[in-house]
């Protein structure tokens, strides 16, 4: 960021722009370094405003903490910085959470006065009714006084004009937004008036150069006209685009279609608008493999008999990385049938969510796996291997149950095979709601990038989570496995069969599960028949943090939706599962399972699940308003004990 001294008239502009942009520390760090050698108040003060401008909520709470030091930043400007901070959307929860638990230090430090003035300021920034009962429940806790009444009756106020307002114009502004802008792409989620039916999906991997072709054919249903459709891609090249109304069978005119990298879309706009009605997108494309494992990857291992290197592909699409291996409608509520078929050297097997149909000799050299027609499903479901392993076979309720793995090691997968049956049936039982696809494989992945991933009819396992000889190891390496088996196999139903509508619930995938995995594991290993204290006490020190979120978090690209798989929505959203689970005892089973049953093969939301265990129930609970105050804010609540003399209060 070296160059040419700048013009007093633009600095800030220049400052804030480029932070806001880049977004990145070391452009933070600089800019707070101009701050601290900076002679000139004014400019000191414009440089100052400028770090508070950054997207960055962990630069936003270093900030935070250099605010009290004194030698950083001089007292008197203390609660402006704090204000700037909390005029910025992701400094905002920064602020009120510090005013929420620091504020009797707040006070101590500044007066009451000017920290009345400062959290009437903050405050009044606040625009919902959930919002001003926090606000009201913060003021109820903390003694008002003559100087606290103007400035707390001013928050109340103005926080009451701000949902009068949403309310009166929300609807307004909506309409006049759609009417007044047109640049679709723009946004994040893709539009809703065009849903994937049915995928007609053929890819091509090269092992040997580490890229890949394919082809795909998307039924689509557009239910209002249109003159663009949005498709996600990332990193592909596009060779072509091709569009026919299935009705008539005729070929559509496309203007102009080009990639909008931000947003990882594939634009396709047309000279003339599309009617409603049901049409075939039909694109050619090539990729190259991954590195990290997000996408389309190239394994290797040694085998230990031979010493000889061996090489496998795997895909692995959780969260937003289908788009990386062909054009699709990534999101996790655009279900659709896929009729997959790979071309794979002939000495490789193909594995995928459904079981093989055929297999056909294209020449001398390569063959085609061609996959049943699935059931609906997201599409970072999706999967597919290819591999040189053997399996071993069992059989549940006359469905295929195969463990593959690499020859030297086959027999490591029987320990894992046989667990997948038990447990198989154990989910059964208790959910009473079949596992739904005619085959279960799992595969053990040497190097794999993550423990497990719970494709539908096809595990995904990295070695260490799945292989295991029985005969030398030791019981906690084979209670760790059967956890992560369990694991997975929970998702068949909560993440496959019932997938969440958008990502912020989540924990409807991994919480969920996190918590029924104990229930077959408490038949084969009481030990470990309930939730991990040792991971849930990791989970209150990280929910502590200035930096946690509430179970239900808004997210939007794929980096915060990334960030969302951590312990919050996995121990936390097990945590709290659980206690409703004690309350509602064999309620609770019946609630899942109706769950199950009225949104398989569908999208649900966290209400859904809420509803369906509320009916279920005996008690006289609203269970939605009871669980909201755990799931819609961060951190847990806390009990203060005050004694005075022989007299205890107890608050919270």
């Amino acid at each position: 960021m070296a160059g040419a001294e700048l013009s007093p008239e633009i600095d800030m502009l220049v400052y804030t722009y480029g932070l806001q942009v880049l977004n990145d520390e070391d452009s933070w760090n600089y800019v707070w370094q101009r701050y601290l050698e900076e002679s000139d108040p004014d400019e000191a003060l414009n440089l100052q405003y400028a770090l508070t401008t950054v997207r960055n909520a962990t630069l936003l709470e270093r900030l935070v903490e250099y605010a009290k030091n004194e030698s950083l930043i001089r007292k008197h400007h203390y609660f402006s910085l704090l204000r700037n901070i909390a005029g910025n959307p992701k400094g905002f929860p920064l602020v009120t959470q510090l005013i929420y638990n620091n504020w009797t230090e707040i006070v101590k430090r500044h007066g009451i006065h000017k920290a009345e003035v400062f959290a009437s300021a903050v405050f009044s920034r606040y625009e919902t009714e959930r919002d001003l009962g926090k606000v009201r429940q913060f003021y109820r806790k903390h003694k008002k006084t003559k100087d606290a009444e103007i400035s707390r009756t001013h928050a109340i106020e103005n926080i009451l004009e701000n949902i009068r307002w949403h309310k009166k114009h929300k609807d307004s502004i909506k309409i006049w937004m759609a009417k007044n802008t047109y640049m679709p792409w723009n946004r994040i989620r893709l539009p809703r008036h065009i849903i994937p039916n049915h995928y007609n999906l053929k890819l091509m991997p090269d092992i040997t150069h580490s890229t890949f072709r394919g082809e795909v054919e998307i039924e689509v249903n557009v239910t209002k006209e249109t003159d663009y459709m949005l498709i996600h891609e990332s990193s592909l090249k596009i060779q072509r685009t091709e569009l026919r109304n299935m009705e008539f069978n005729e070929s559509i005119s496309i203007d102009e279609a080009y990639p909008f990298r931000r947003n990882h879309f594939w634009v396709i706009r047309f000279s003339e608008a599309l009617s409603m009605g049901v049409y075939v997108l039909k694109m050619i494309f090539s990729g190259k493999f991954v590195h990290d494992g997000n996408g389309m990857t190239r394994y290797h291992y040694i085998h230990r008999e031979t010493k000889e290197k061996r090489y496998l592909i795997a895909t692995q699409f959780e969260p937003t990385d289908a788009r990386k291996v062909f054009p699709c409608f990534d999101e996790p509520d655009m279900k659709a049938k896929f009729k997959l078929t790979i071309v794979h050297d002939g000495k490789y097997t193909s594995v995928s969510n459904m079981p093989e149909e055929a297999r056909n000799n294209l020449n001398d050299s390569l063959v085609e796996t061609i996959f049943s027609e699935s059931v609906p499903m997201s599409t970072y479901l999706v999967c597919c291997v290819v591999c040189d392993f053997e399996y071993l076979e069992a059989e549940y309720r006359g469905k295929k149950i195969r463990a593959y793995a690499p020859s030297d090691r086959i027999q490591e997968a029987e320990h894992g095979l046989n667990m997948t049956v038990k447990i198989l049936e154990k989910y059964e039982e208790y959910f009473n709601v079949d596992y739904v696809l005619p085959k279960l494989d799992s595969v053990a992945i040497p190097n794999f990038t993550v423990p497990a991933m719970e494709h539908w009819g096809v595990i995904t396992y990295n070695t260490r989570s799945f292989l295991v000889d029985e005969t030398v190891s030791a019981f906690k390496r084979m209670a760790d496995i059967d956890r992560v088996i369990a694991h997975e196999l929970a998702h068949q139903w909560f993440g496959n069969l019932v997938t969440m509508k958008w990502w912020n619930d989540l924990w409807l995938n991994e919480g969920v599960s996190t918590l029924i995995m104990y229930i077959p594991l408490k038949e084969y290993h009481p030990a470990i028949g309930e939730l991990d204290v040792r991971k849930v006490s990791k989970m209150m020190c990280s929910d502590s943090s200035l930096d946690s979120h509430p179970i239900l978090h808004n997210v939007s690209n794929p980096g915060e939706i990334s960030d969302l798989f951590d312990t919050i929505s996995y121990e936390k959203g097990s945590a709290v599962l659980k206690m409703l689970q004690y309350t509602l005892k064999d309620d609770f089973r019946l609630g899942l399972s109706n769950y199950l049953k009225k949104y398989a093969y569908k999208n649900a939301e966290t209400k859904d699940l809420w509803v369906e265990l509320s009916n279920a129930s005996k008690m006289d609970v609203n269970i939605t308003e009871v669980m909201d105050t755990w799931t819609l804010q961060m951190g847990f609540p806390y009990v203060e004990l005050e004694r005075k003399g022989r007299t205890l209060t107890v608050t919270q």
